[in-house]
């Protein structure tokens, strides 16, 4: 599969907050948004594109009035939004990442960071041992420690330690619980070369994560303990 025409466009979505519920949308940011998927869809169309589908993810999946946003989108585009779920996200993550012939068949633990929500998925090939959307993106990071331009190195200190605690706090426990076959989850002690390849990163990391081993990041490379 290769591109032929990309492209972006950024919104600010809503009042309040999304680290905060509830969530409420804001009318410009809804016509902004679609506006802007009206002109994707044209685009697309131009380049008499097989199929479009228009998908929405975390706001559309906790704002309040995310029915205003679709009835509008649709009306703009002519198209039918998909609101989906963050374990929907998950393992369409996971199937483009394994599209790629190199990672087909490798074991992986993937990150798929996005505003609102952050996906965390291991699994080889079809097989998923784990999968789950955290409540952690962009933008909550953001909103919940508001930093200056550039950041100074007390925010990003403040920001890495808010991280880890998140990390401990509510992803470990969900990694270590058992399976529903009563199996414990793949984790420090048996992935041994895994993968780490974030959704939009070109090139993979190597993970080095088995006892006796500290998990690091590299590029093609591991470390001993």
């Amino acid at each position: 599969m290769t591109s032929s025409r990309s492209g972006r466009k950024a919104n600010k979505r809503g009042s309040g907050t999304v680290s905060t519920k509830p969530i409420r949308l804001r009318p410009e940011a809804i016509e902004a948004t679609a506006k802007a998927v009206a002109g994707f869809a044209a685009t697309a169309r131009q380049c008499q594109a097989l199929s479009i589908r228009v998908i929405a993810t975390s706001a559309a999946r906790e704002a309040v009035n995310a029915s205003e946003l679709v009835a509008v989108i649709q009306r703009a585009s002519g198209l039918k939004v998909e609101v989906i779920s963050g374990d929907q996200e998950a393992d369409w993550a996971l199937q483009g990442v394994t599209s790629d012939s190199q990672l087909a068949h490798a074991p992986l633990v993937l990150l798929d960071v996005g505003g609102g929500s952050t996906q965390f998925i291991l699994g080889q090939g079809e097989y998923k041992r784990f999968r789950h959307s955290f409540p952690l993106g962009t933008v909550r990071l953001l909103e919940q420690l508001p930093h200056a331009d550039p950041p100074q190195p007390a925010e990003l200190a403040g920001c890495r330690r808010w991280l880890r605690g998140f990390l401990q706090a509510e992803v470990r426990p969900r990694l270590m619980s058992p399976t529903e076959d009563g199996s414990q989850r793949d984790g420090g002690g048996s992935l041994e070369n895994v993968q780490l390849v974030g959704v939009g990163v070109r090139r993979p990391f190597w993970v080095a994560w088995r006892q006796g081993w500290k998990p690091s990041i590299a590029r093609g490379s591991r470390r001993r303990a």
